[in-house]
């Protein structure tokens, strides 16, 4: 048995070509040759059998159609708007000790009526917010750019 790591038993890593024999060079083509895109058959592979020809390609009805521009998320846009304009006021609340404290000193001393009507106050601004964002949308499927 012969030992594996010897160099007998491993076949080489490059075998370099029979003497005589050349690869064949690639033609560098014109780039508006329409045989740059044709595809030229390799000498050596064996020749297909005869038979029925392969159908032709057929081009999907979307890639003849005209290109449409994405459409835009109106109430990613609103909601985001309407956050960053949240976090903004709630960031100008929480810097300064004095802003907090009175804040805090309000939220304690509201009464019941007051705490509802903030509530529904709260309910109808985040109505607003996505009645407004329908409409964008609503507006932009009219005008057909979906």
């Amino acid at each position: 048995m012969t030992d594996p790591t010897t160099p007998e038993a491993s076949p080489p890593l490059f075998k370099p070509p029979a003497p005589g024999h050349e690869e064949p060079t690639p033609s560098i083509l014109a780039a508006g040759s329409d045989a740059a895109s044709a595809v030229r058959p390799d000498p050596e592979a064996p020749a297909s059998p005869p038979g029925p020809e392969p159908a032709p390609a057929v081009v999907p009805a979307a890639a003849t159609a005209t290109v449409v521009p994405p459409r835009t998320r109106w109430a990613a846009i609103v909601w985001g708007l309407f956050l960053a304009a949240l976090a903004a006021v709630a960031l100008w609340i929480l810097a300064d000790g004095d802003r907090r404290d009175a804040v805090t000193v309000w939220v304690a001393g509201m009464g019941t009526p007051t705490a509802v009507a903030v509530a529904l106050l709260a309910i109808g601004v985040l109505l607003l917010v996505a009645g407004l964002a329908g409409l964008l949308r609503r507006t932009q499927r009219r005008r057909g750019t979906s």
